[in-house]
């Protein structure tokens, strides 16, 4: 899906960065899998995370290959309440950071469905975001067949400059799935020409 194609872009510049052949990015699901609750008002999403595995220098389509399968377990399990895998896993706790993942990916692609209540207007309003929940979240929406997106991160850990060159580096990845998913991750170009002078 469009969604593990982008997670797996996210997964390379990420562990590019990082020097890692392994990262945790967490996301939403909305978690209305019964249809019991299909219907029911009230918000039931909540993050889970997927462990994206970049060992061996995968191609990209493997590399794919692999989110595909990761998201498609996780899906499985989605029902799991997020603190119950945090006691599973037992990571080491750190106030004020998640503890499974500090990064997370969003992507809205079901069309937006306009809300009609006899007798009233209703506006979608945007939201400022003062606060960043995690270091790094990316926020992407199709429409019309065109992805658009933003980036809220941390400020005490990044400044503009750092957070839109990410942005670039995503976009940079991408395209390089889109044109050549046989080649190896550690060949897709993350850096242009005057970053590498």
């Amino acid at each position: 899906s469009l969604f593990m194609i982008l997670l797996a872009a996210y997964a390379v510049v990420l562990a590019r960065l990082a020097a890692k052949t392994e990262v945790v990015i967490g996301t939403p699901v909305a978690n209305r899998d019964w249809p019991e609750t299909e219907a029911l008002i009230g918000l039931f999403a909540h993050y889970i995370p997927l462990r994206v595995d970049l060992q061996g220098d995968p191609t990209v389509r493997d590399l794919v290959g692999r989110v595909r399968r990761t998201s498609l377990d996780c899906y499985a399990h989605q029902r799991m309440p997020y603190q119950k895998i945090v006691e599973a896993a037992q990571p080491d706790r750190i106030p004020g950071r998640a503890p499974l993942f500090q990064v997370a990916l969003v992507l809205q692609n079901l069309p937006a469905i306009p809300l009609l209540l006899p007798g009233l207007e209703i506006e979608q309003l945007q939201i400022d975001r003062a606060t960043a929940k995690l270091d790094i979240s990316v926020l992407l929406e199709e429409i019309g067949g065109t992805i658009h997106g933003e980036l809220e991160y941390s400020t005490d850990l990044f400044e503009a400059p750092m957070a839109a060159r990410l942005a670039r580096y995503l976009m940079r990845i991408a395209d390089g799935f889109t044109q050549n998913p046989d080649c190896r991750v550690s060949q897709l170009p993350l850096l242009d020409t005057g970053e590498r002078a």
